[in-house]
């Protein structure tokens, strides 16, 4: 009579995790430290925005939704909402890169030259758990 053998089973699984970053490669991930300088960038519609990225790990990466924002002193001034799968990096967790954060319409790209951007993210992965994260990056215009 044959039996199962669980190895490596002793408690609960991982938390999960997600980093925000930015990168402009739609494959890849690149972390930012707080304080780190960002770029604002003109897009190819006519827009402008901050590149964005993110490692996750231990998620559901099917159907994984992003919600990213833009603040400066509190007030939203950028976001973007997608939603996507998501694949393992080179390294391990999953990761997405090439997320055009944008600049609303409304907010003139060089009033943010130089001035202190706190950029968020809300994951809900495809099991619908939430994961947040933020950086706080220096914005400088415009590329």
């Amino acid at each position: 009579m044959g039996g199962l053998l669980f190895i490596g089973c002793d408690g609960p699984p991982p938390d999960p995790t997600v980093e925000i970053g930015s990168s402009d490669d739609p494959l890849r991930h690149r972390m930012i430290p707080d304080g780190a300088t960002v770029w604002i960038t003109y897009g190819l519609q006519g827009g402008y925005h901050i590149w964005g990225s993110l490692s996750a790990d231990h998620i559901d990466p099917d159907d994984v939704r992003m919600q990213f924002a833009l603040f400066v002193d509190g007030a939203q001034v950028g976001g973007a909402d997608y939603r996507d799968d998501l694949r393992r990096g080179p390294d391990g967790p999953f990761e997405y890169g090439g997320v055009t954060v944008f600049v609303y319409d409304d907010v003139p790209p060089e009033t943010l030259h130089d001035r202190t951007v706190e950029m968020t993210l809300r994951l809900t992965d495809g099991a619908g758990e939430v994961i947040e994260d933020e950086v706080t990056v220096r914005a400088r215009c415009c590329e």
